[in-house]
């Protein structure tokens, strides 16, 4: 495997890439993961199924890291490094507003607002169970296994833990440790198949529910980024307007949920299951290739190819938190319609 560090830089579209790479890894940093241990029977608590517990954990944990206001100090370990970060969460007037700082290493700042609490992302609505597709496979179910296996102590605060087992090769699993208070993720991991950790994350310090002013979420400097919304698109995601590139196959359980078309003309279309998401950049026709090969940064990797159609070549990239195998298939399914 190619290391990121060794794909030849190529302009605007190498760099969007990266940015792209590491807003994933970024954005795991706030959320997601995964489980080195194998899963075990959960005893059934207070009159619900296991899978009605499951549900209503799932549901709570979606509506908490939108709906609450919450700050504190987490690590965030990937390939071998450990960064530590301070997050400042506030929903006001049903609105999100949010800062992310890192605090090791060069300095990094994201500041978020004006996301609406009520505008969900096709992810959050898997996520809840609010989205019901006539095709089961469309299901969280379908695809992963949850196994409740107890509680454990994060940050001072008692926690359900959760494993997310795949039941195929198209994605990773997830182990979570959920507040049971908030339901709030503590801490979470993302592992392979061989069953290494990828990607790690632990809340060491959290508050919830108290007031945070609008000094707290100002950014620190004139080198503070604006985070875009992701490329996922709250609500249903429609059709209308969506480019005519169409990838004929797709791991199952992946749904549409929204498209972009950036400054330089390069065709984005983002994919999630509930839980993971990719990114399909398509190029202007016979543009300069960016790069070619793959790169992995943590969960989050990145395949590189040219395709030709009408005798017109194309740069086409798969980002997302998904296995180089997966990519590499859904770049070969894709076609101009």
């Amino acid at each position: 495997m190619r290391p990121l560090a060794d794909l030849p830089p190529g302009g605007a579209h190498s760099k969007q890439v990266f940015m792209i790479m590491r807003r994933l890894t970024f954005r795991f940093a706030i959320l997601s993961l995964s489980c080195t241990c194998s899963p075990l029977a959960f005893a059934n608590q207070g009159g619900e199924s296991s899978s009605e517990q499951v549900d209503r954990v799932l549901r709570e944990m979606s509506t908490a890291v939108r709906e609450l206001n919450y700050q504190g100090l987490f690590t965030y370990e990937v390939g071998g490094a450990l960064d530590s970060y301070r997050i400042i969460h506030r929903v006001d007037d049903e609105t999100e507003q949010e800062r992310l700082l890192k605090l090791n290493g060069p300095p990094r700042e994201i500041v978020r607002s004006g996301h609406m609490t009520d505008c969900l992302s096709r992810g959050d609505q898997l996520l809840r169970g609010l989205l019901r597709s006539t095709n089961a496979s469309s299901e969280l179910r379908d695809n992963y296994n949850f196994y409740l296996t107890g509680d454990e102590r994060v940050a001072d605060r008692m926690a359900t833990v959760m494993h997310i087992v795949p039941k195929d090769g198209h994605r990773f699993g997830y182990s979570l440790s959920i507040d049971k208070q908030t339901g709030l993720p503590l801490k979470a991991m993302r592992v392979n198949a061989d069953k290494r950790v990828m990607e790690r994350i632990q809340f060491i310090e959290l508050t919830v529910g108290e007031p945070i002013a609008d000094a707290a979420l100002q950014p620190s400097s004139a080198q503070s980024r604006t985070a875009d919304h992701d490329l996922i698109e709250c609500g249903p995601a429609s059709d209308e307007g969506r480019p005519a590139w169409r990838t004929q196959w797709l791991p199952p359980g992946f749904v549409f949920a929204g498209q972009r078309q950036s400054a330089n003309g390069a065709h984005m279309q983002t994919y999630t299951d509930g839980l993971a998401t990719f990114t399909i950049f398509i190029g202007e026709p016979n543009s300069q290739p960016a790069m070619q090969g793959r790169a992995q940064l943590g969960a989050t990797v990145a395949y590189v190819d040219q395709r030709v159609w009408q005798s017109e070549a194309h740069s086409v990239t798969v980002v997302g938190e998904i296995p180089f195998a997966t990519a590499q298939r859904v770049v070969a399914a894709l076609e101009l319609q």
